[in-house]
């Protein structure tokens, strides 16, 4: 699975939540985690 898509669903599970529990359960490092979320929202 695409890890923008991994990140995406662990959102619209949870909206509220933090980057390092998206890390967490996605298998992401925090940084990357970081990262993807700044990509998406300067989208």
């Amino acid at each position: 699975m695409e890890p923008e898509y991994e990140v995406l669903s662990h959102l619209q599970e949870n909206e509220i939540t933090s980057q390092r529990k998206i890390a967490r359960r996605t298998g992401l490092s925090l940084g990357a985690v970081n990262l993807l979320m700044k990509k998406m929202v300067n989208i």
